[in-house]
Parts: structure tokens; C-alpha cells; sequence
């Protein structure tokens, strides 16, 4: 996809507070609309002058927050994961899947993996039907189909893109009611994304419920796919509309309106969750044929002061919480810097293989920060690493909030900085006295005017550390190659943990991006 195209720092005209709900949903309370009992199926006219999902979404605050509730899965609960695997919705079911457009619609049942439930519903040149849940449409394998009386319903859809030469491919997801995800041309499932998220890492944090999903039927030649959703947890409930537009990479606008039912001190705003298990920084012993195990091995940053900022992450042996205070950022993200198979050796999984995700603001979001959270994993199910921007202040009770803003699900971000990128980043035990532990960083940067013999040969590297001392650092120059490798020690001096910083300048111009990490003893 050419991305100067879509015009990413246009600001988007979204419809949410214009899109109303059928009657059916508002005939009998904010809830009516996701009760268990199957609905008719007929379209049934929008009231544009009457209610929206926006103010739907103000009404849902505006009540004590209910827990959503969800049919029991019978026997499906007791099966296997390959079991689980086998159920799918009938190929010639999906929505669309005989009317020639861009977009198909593939439901996907609830299962012991994906428990939560949201209703969908389709929008239609100004008519609304609720898809009704059909166990016939799905394919259960060596599995005994549900009764349809049981009204197991949905845990959410798959997208799938009509491609220039006619074949069908997967390029966004909605699962378990809560997580949305992505992938570009060639790419694998592997990042994920919630709408929002409160007091994450805490004891009381909250996760989203998609209630309610619409789905607009895109024309014969439209290239976008729009979708409204409604989301609701114990703090707030939010109306979000998403513009899926797809090429190369897959790109997710976003808009959405926050009501709250209480102050929010810590709200997670696009929340992005990854794997990352062993790579070269991890220093925990591992038994894995496997030499690096990840999909992400950074976040980079570009800030509001145009500083571009790589942050590489490791699998920590307790969780760790950064915070990078920012005024207006202009984007962020998890990032697969590593696209060689080589590093990982792993067929099944295709590390290589998986979308980094970059998240740019539409508008100016204020001050705030963008947080890190590195938690502990012991397998690949886990998406141990955590990104979101966390606004400050927080809000009020009773307060409504909007932002906008644009995923890029693709191989590298819309943006490269024009400096220098760590390319690689190691650690390992320094040779040291018997009194002294010592730890030892080799950080590569490669491109910018690296490949320059005149002009590297005036780089050097300016590190600091908040606690300890830097000691013994060299600079390895590779022009031919483009690339420098810094190695240096940190003394820690008795100290437990010690933030690092490390640019290459020449005079006081940065020719890097800025690289940091926190160490831990």
C-alpha cells in the first residue's frame, strides 16, 4: 500500500454520533439489544433523528455497570484443542461470500478458548439485521453440534480480503469479545489490540466487552470495510467506529467517544499486546531448540519533539513497568525489527513472519505517557509485553472523551528515522574483579550516515546511566557495512537496577535514534 495515498495525517470524519440504532435496540432499555433470546432476522429501519451507538454508549454510563453473561458451552467446553480448531463457519455461509465485493465475513463460535460473546449485526443501505445464530452454518468436526435452542452465539468474525486476482485472504479479527488483530500481505497472526484498557497491571484492572458489533455492507468497488462496535467495562463505555483499509499492510482507523461512570486515573488507550520469550537480551536459562523465540523485540517511539526512541524488550523474571512521559506523540508501537528466519529456526510458528504494529494519533492527545509493561512468561500463548498510552490527567466521573487515531499492521512502520536504528542489542557477564559483577552491552546501529567513512569517523557514543557507572566503552566502525557497534560495561555498584541511554552523536546532532533499557539485577 502506498501510504501518501490514504493521507495518514488527514483527520478522519467518522459517523459515530450519527449512526443510530434500530428500535429493537432501544425499545426496551440499553441492554434489550443483547439478550439471550435469538432476534428476528429482518432489517429494520435505522432512526437516524432518534439514538445512535454513541449515545447508547452514554446511557450504558450513565447506569451501574451489569457484567455481561454468556450461555453455558455444554460439552464444547470439554473439548480438545484440536476439536476446538475443527469448528468453523461453512465457507458458502459467510456473510457477503457470493456478492462479489472486497469484504467477507466469517463469524466464529464461541469456544472454551474464546468464551466471550458480542452480538453482530449487519448495516445495509439504512437497514439493521442481527445475525442470528445458526449451529447448521458451522462445520464441528467429530463434534456433536449444539441444539440451536442453545444460542451459544458469537465470540466475534474474521475479515477476509478479495485480492485482485479473486482469492479470499484473512487481514483482521475480533476475538473473545475483546481483542482485535491484524495482519499485512504474507504475514501471520500474531500481535493483538484491545480498545482500551483501565488500571492495567493493577489488582482492579479492567478489560473491554464488545457488546455489540455493526458492520456496514461495503459497495461492489469500495476498498474500505467500516465497523462500529460498542464497549463496555465496570469504569466506562465507549462507542468506536473502525476503517479497515487494506494493501501491503493493513491499516485500522479509529474514533472513538469514552463516558465514564467513575474517575479513570489509568486509562490504557490502543493497547498492544505481544509475544516475546527468549531473545538476545534475555539473560534467564532456557532449554529451547529454538535460539530466539519472539515477535517483537522492541517499541519504538517517535515523540512530540521529534525524537525517534528504541526501547528493546526482554522476558523479565518479575514484571517490570516503564513509563515515557510525551506531549502530543507522534507514534508508537510494538515492533518486529527481525525478519530473517535464521534467528528464530522455527518452522511452525514463523517468528519472522509476524506484524509490527504502529499506532499514530490523529489530533493532539496532550501530555500523557506511553507505558511499557514487560511481564514474566513461560510459554508462547502469553503476550507478555504490553504498549499503550496511558492521557494525563486522568478522567473525571462522568466525563467524555474522544480520540482518533490509525494502526499500521505491516512489516516495518509507515516511518523509518533518517538517523541510525539499533539494529541489534546484547548483554552478557563482563570479565570483572572478584568483588565486582559487572554486565556487559553490545548495542549495533546500522544505516544513516554510517556508511559514510568521513562522516562516522566523527560519531561517537554518548551514554548515561541513573545509577552506576559506564566503563571500558569502545565504538567498532563498519562503513562498508553501514553499521557501528557500541560495547561498554555497567558497574552497577551495588545497585539493583540502572536505566540506560545511549545515542551517537556528532558534535551535539544525534545520528541515532535514542536507545534505552532498563536493567535488572
Amino acid at each position: 500500500m502506498d501510504y501518501t495515498k490514504v493521507g495518514r495525517r488527514d483527520v478522519i470524519r467518522l459517523a459515530l454520533n450519527g449512526l443510530a440504532m434500530p428500535a429493537a435496540a432501544v425499545a426496551g432499555g440499553p441492554l434489550t439489544a443483547f439478550a439471550q433470546e435469538p432476534a428476528p432476522q429482518q432489517a429494520e429501519s435505522f432512526d437516524f433523528s432518534s439514538t445512535s451507538i454513541t449515545s447508547l454508549a452514554r446511557s450504558l454510563a450513565a447506569k451501574p455497570y451489569q457484567p455481561p453473561t454468556f450461555a453455558s458451552l455444554g460439552k464444547l467446553a470439554d473439548a480438545s484443542p484440536s476439536d476446538v480448531a475443527a469448528i468453523r463457519y461453512r465457507s458458502n455461509e459467510r456473510i457477503w461470500a457470493s456478492d462479489n465485493l472486497r469484504f467477507v465475513i466469517e463469524p466464529l463460535h464461541r469456544t472454551r478458548n474464546s468464551p466471550g460473546q458480542v452480538e453482530l449485526q449487519i448495516f445495509d443501505r439504512g437497514a439493521v439485521s442481527r445475525l442470528a445464530y445458526d449451529p447448521g452454518k458451522f462445520e464441528f468436526g467429530t463434534l456433536t453440534p449444539p441444539p440451536a435452542s442453545a444460542q451459544l452465539g458469537f465470540t466475534g468474525f474474521i475479515v477476509h480480503h478479495r485480492d485482485r486476482d479473486g482469492r479470499l485472504r484473512p487481514v483482521a479479527s475480533v476475538r473473545n469479545a475483546e481483542v482485535l488483530a491484524a495482519i499485512g500481505r504474507d504475514q501471520v497472526w500474531g500481535a493483538i489490540a484491545r480498545p482500551l484498557t483501565v488500571r492495567t497491571a493493577d489488582h482492579q484492572s479492567e478489560a473491554p466487552h464488545i457488546r455489540a458489533m455493526w458492520i456496514e455492507k461495503p459497495r461492489p468497488f469500495d476498498t474500505s470495510l467500516v465497523m462500529h462496535a460498542l464497549v463496555d467495562m465496570s469504569s466506562l463505555s465507549g462507542a468506536f467506529q473502525f476503517t479497515l483499509r487494506v494493501g501491503d499492510a493493513t491499516l485500522i482507523d479509529t474514533e472513538c467517544t469514552i463516558f465514564t461512570r467513575r474517575k479513570v486515573d489509568h486509562l490504557g488507550l490502543t493497547p498492544i499486546h505481544a509475544t516475546h520469550l527468549i531473545g538476545p537480551l534475555d539473560r534467564r536459562d532456557t532449554d529451547d531448540i529454538r535460539p530466539a523465540v519472539y515477535e517483537t523485540n522492541g517499541v519504538g517511539m517517535l515523540s512530540g519533539r521529534d525524537e525517534w526512541i528504541w526501547r528493546p524488550v526482554t522476558n523479565r523474571s518479575r514484571l517490570q513497568v516503564s513509563a515515557f512521559v510525551d506531549t502530543n506523540p507522534q507514534g508508537f508501537g510494538l515492533i518486529q525489527r527481525d525478519r530473517n528466519f535464521d534467528t528464530f529456526v522455527d518452522d511452525e510458528n514463523s517468528w519472522q513472519l509476524r506484524p509490527s504494529v504502529w499506532v499514530e494519533p490523529i489530533g493532539e492527545w496532550g501530555p500523557g505517557e506511553i507505558t511499557l509493561m514487560e511481564i514474566p512468561a513461560a510459554g508462547i500463548s502469553n503476550k507478555n509485553i504490553a504498549c499503550y498510552w496511558r492521557p494525563k490527567p486522568g478522567l473525571d466521573a462522568g466525563a467524555e472523551a474522544h480520540f482518533a487515531y490509525r494502526q499500521y499492521w505491516s512489516w516495518r512502520p509507515p516511518e523509518r528515522p533518517k538517523v541510525a536504528v539499533a539494529s541489534l542489542s546484547r548483554t552478557g557477564r563482563a570479565p570483572a574483579g572478584a568483588s565486582q559483577v559487572r554486565r556487559r552491552f553490545l548495542v549495533q546501529f546500522s544505516g544513516g550516515q554510517l556508511s559514510d567513512p568521513g562522516k562516522a569517523a566523527a560519531i561517537v557514543p554518548n551514554l548515561w546511566t541513573s545509577a552506576g557507572k559506564i566503563v571500558h566503552v569502545r565504538a567498532f566502525r563498519a562503513p562498508k557495512w553501514g553499521k557501528m557497534r557500541i560495547v561498554f560495561d555497567l558497574d552497577p555498584e551495588g545497585k539493583s537496577l540502572a536505566e540506560l541511554r545511549l545515542v551517537l552523536e556528532a558534535g551535539r546532532a544525534p545520528m541515532s535514534e535514542t536507545w534505552l533499557f532498563r536493567w535488572t539485577a
